[in-house]
């Protein structure tokens, strides 16, 4: 399936102090402009081993949809998390 809607890619990694603050300004603006554009939900991926992530992410309403493998900046097997979230 495709669409217009942008995934969302590689965010800054803040303090780890200012996580929560910053995920959820960045997701205030990702949310605006997501719902300006037509598009229904936001979606995401993490490293399934990243449990921080992985546990702030569901902090902030995404759900895990799935996990595929695949290869990341040519490392092998790497397990993605997909994460969505609807507007």
């Amino acid at each position: 399936m495709t669409n217009s809607c942008p995934g969302i890619r590689r965010l800054p990694r803040p303090v780890a102090g200012d996580a929560v603050r910053a995920a959820a300004a960045a997701g205030g603006a990702l949310r605006h402009y997501a719902l300006s554009h037509g598009c229904p939900e936001l979606r995401m991926d993490t490293n399934a081993r990243n449990a921080v992530a992985r546990g702030l992410y569901k902090k902030l309403g995404y759900k895990e949809i799935g996990i595929v493998p695949t290869e990341f900046n040519g490392i092998p097997d790497v397990q993605l998390v997909l994460l969505e979230k609807h507007l």
